[in-house]
């Protein structure tokens, strides 16, 4: 990979009383959270290493700019599907700001020599910035890469020994850079979108959740025809208690107040028998959403709302609670084998398959273009 140093714009430690509710309300107040003085800019090029302590473990990443061209050859490999309307979104977002405020989260295949390094190089420096999120009983951490040494041996390794890297969080950061990057319409669009803030991290230290739906199902099709087609996909099963899917080729199924098991029927897993890698996602995405629903491109949908698995179980009951016609499913988490196989085939995940923790709050560092 081809990482360089920037200049970086932090937080003012000392003006944040609570991490909590300071970085909770970034993501559309940046701007003015850095009018109003909450913000610096360093005065010197860095690489920066971060860390994050959660549930007993220290998670250690590398934060630096990466170039595009990693992006656009295929270095860097996407695993999703983005949506036209997040890109959108995104676009008016990041040109408003004028700055990434939030790294793209790359994973690597852990690499023994990289790891040390990191390692080696926080022994012997003091942290810059130190947070903590009550609210998540998280500890994070920044120090700041100037040595020329340290800033070179850790270039040279990323250089050599990681030759791709996973998106693990920022698809759509990183497709609408790219749009930026190449538009003819933004002066100076290469120079300003040539290097993407990204935050890089070993496989191994990275969880994979799950990623939710709630969908508007009975404005399209009465409940017993949309019972009786699913039972032609799926063995439906009452549940006694609320749960997710206990395994693979499992959902769990919330409406109407009722709780049940979905398993795909046989048949319909071998007529996917010769297909290396097959998701849950891309079943519901196909059977249900496209079958069911007549949902062709889920991208364009707004009958479909997503949740992260972080989000718990309680936040879509309360969600179909208030909509009679929506329909929570709870899809089974996509293994960290399943992605990388996906990745390396050039092929895509449906959209908001994975949620990866653990990850970057918006405004804990940024970069301006």
């Amino acid at each position: 990979m081809n990482i360089f140093p920037f200049q970086a714009i932090f937080p003012k430690e000392d003006l944040i009383t609570s991490a909590d509710s300071f970085f909770g309300s970034m993501k559309y107040q940046y701007n003015e959270y850095y009018k109003s003085g909450f913000f610096d800019k360093s005065p010197q090029e860095a690489l920066y290493l971060y860390q994050i302590a959660y549930n007993g473990t220290k998670n250690l990443g590398l934060i630096a700019t990466t170039d595009i061209k990693d992006f656009t050859s295929n270095k860097v490999l996407k695993h999703e599907k983005t949506l036209a309307a997040k890109e959108q979104n995104m676009m008016q977002l990041m040109l408003q700001r004028n700055a990434l405020i939030k790294p793209i989260l790359l994973a690597y295949k852990s690499n023994a020599e990289v790891n040390e390094q990191l390692k080696k190089t926080i022994r012997r420096k003091k942290p810059i910035l130190r947070l903590e999120f009550e609210s998540e009983n998280t500890e994070h951490k920044i120090w700041k890469v100037t040595d020329a040494e340290d800033v070179e041996a850790i270039k040279k390794l990323f250089k050599q020994n990681i030759p791709k890297a996973y998106i693990a969080d920022g698809h759509h950061r990183s497709s609408t850079s790219v749009i930026l990057y190449e538009s003819k319409n933004i002066e100076n669009a290469q120079a300003k979108f040539g290097k993407l803030l990204t935050i890089y991290f070993p496989m191994d230290q990275l969880e994979i959740w799950d990623y939710n739906r709630v969908v508007e199902v009975f404005n399209t099709v009465e409940l017993p025809v949309f019972l009786a087609t699913l039972s032609k996909y799926c063995k439906i099963k009452t549940l006694k208690k609320k749960r997710k899917p206990k395994e693979k080729f499992e959902m769990t199924m919330y409406m109407k107040n009722y709780w049940f098991s979905l398993k795909w029927r046989k048949k319909v897993l071998r007529s996917y028998a010769k297909q290396k890698v097959l998701l849950d996602s891309e079943l519901f995405n196909t059977k249900i959403m496209n079958e069911i629903l007549g949902v062709e491109d889920v991208r364009e949908s707004k009958k479909v709302k997503y949740f992260s698995g972080k989000e718990g179980i309680d936040s879509l009951e309360e969600e179909v609670n208030k909509y009679q016609e929506k329909v929570a499913f709870f899809i089974y988490p996509v293994l960290a084998d399943e992605l990388i196989q996906i990745a390396d085939q050039k092929k895509t995940l449906p959209p908001k398959s994975t949620w990866f923790e653990p990850r970057m709050k918006n405004g804990l560092i940024a970069k301006e273009f």
